[in-house]
């Protein structure tokens, strides 16, 4: 009975290591990548169960979630050979489980193909810049070149490349000083250069004004005079056409005398004239109208 028993239990446990070893448990965030002596032969690209065949098929579990790589800070040299320091990480996924089992294996594997991909990307965009333009190249505009870059070179291996982000980018602390110094020079002397040459348009716009103002100047009083000479000429001709008859004369001239001696006589003033003057007769004939 004994010998029985332990027949039947051991049965029992080989049908269970049996059954168990016929399916496996693929997750959300997981393919299943069924291989038969050694090669692929079915992707599992939902979660659920896979079944397969017992001791002659293995199921390898690959994470399909988006992972982040963290790459070693490294030297890169710019187009003027300034050495700087790149720290930078990437994003990335597995896309195409197949050709990922084919030919990269593993996942250290694929960090590996990673970092030598980006770091090759990264030194041919910034070998192609000069430095003051990595700098600038900070904001955003540098790590955008590198993923345009680098975007598509672990397409081969199965493996999207989702961003490059530059994390740090900073000179070599041996010449940051120097380097920050030149770039303050190289930057007043831009300044003083756009000063100078603001101040000479200024200073030719300042002549060119002056000139045009003496010249309206020296137009308006031209206009000015011409239009006083007409005047006076046109006064002179409407005179000599009112007081043209010898009573409009003799008119015209006691009113200029009565002009003149208002004008020559201070106010409560004695004056003496001879009483032959022309001038005696003005005044006593504008005495005796009053």
């Amino acid at each position: 009975m004994k010998k029985k028993y332990f027949i039947w239990f051991g049965s029992f446990i080989l049908a269970l290591f049996i059954v168990s070893n016929c399916f496996s448990i693929v997750k959300q965030n997981e393919y299943g990548v069924v291989k038969q002596f050694g090669k692929n032969i079915r992707i599992q690209e939902e979660a659920g169960i896979v079944f397969k065949i017992p001791f002659i098929q293995t199921v390898k579990k690959v994470d399909k979630s988006y992972q982040i790589y963290d790459l070693e800070s490294t030297n890169v040299n710019t187009s003027d050979k300034k050495s700087m320091i790149s720290d930078c990480f990437t994003l990335w996924r597995i896309e195409d489980p197949d050709r990922y089992t084919k030919t990269l294996k593993t996942l250290s594997q694929a960090e590996k193909r990673l970092s030598v991909n980006v770091y090759s990307g990264m030194k041919s965009i910034i070998s192609s810049l000069q430095q003051e333009d990595v700098i600038r190249g900070k904001d955003g505009t540098l790590s955008d070149s590198v993923t345009n870059r680098v975007i598509n070179s672990m397409t081969p291996y199965g493996v999207e490349i989702q961003s490059v982000d530059i994390k740090a980018l900073d000179l070599p602390s041996a010449n940051k000083d120097a380097v920050y110094e030149r770039m303050i020079t190289e930057r007043n002397n831009i300044a003083a250069g756009y000063t100078a040459e603001g101040e000479k348009e200024a200073q030719l716009i300042i002549n060119q004004t002056d000139q045009e103002t003496r010249t309206l100047k020296s137009d308006a009083k031209r206009e000015a005079e011409e239009i006083i000479a007409e005047g006076e000429a046109e006064y002179m001709k409407i005179i000599a056409t009112a007081y043209g008859s010898e009573d409009k004369k003799e008119f015209y001239n006691y009113l200029r005398g009565l002009q003149s001696a208002k004008t020559a006589i201070p106010k409560d003033s004695t004056i003496y004239m001879d009483s032959t003057s022309p001038l005696v007769d003005v005044i006593k004939g504008e005495a005796d109208e009053k």
